[in-house]
């Protein structure tokens, strides 16, 4: 569950890739183009953080077995 959905009790809203061209305003266009590279960028990077994060977790770790 994620904080979105305990603080306001539903999922969050996905947001969906903007398909180039498909407005006639060149201006909304760009906009929306550097949104989902923005997004992109985004989740690349927390993605890249969740990987540290767990690889510094695993480090510290160590194997027991009880008999």
């Amino acid at each position: 569950m994620s904080l979105f959905q305990v603080l306001f009790g539903r999922k969050p809203p996905s947001i969906s890739l903007y398909t180039r061209g498909s407005t006639t305003i060149p201006t909304l266009d760009e906009a929306l183009l550097d949104r989902d590279e923005l997004l992109r960028t985004l989740k690349s990077n927390l993605l890249a953080a969740q990987n540290r994060m767990t690889q510094q977790a695993n480090a510290h770790r160590r194997d027991y077995t009880f008999a």
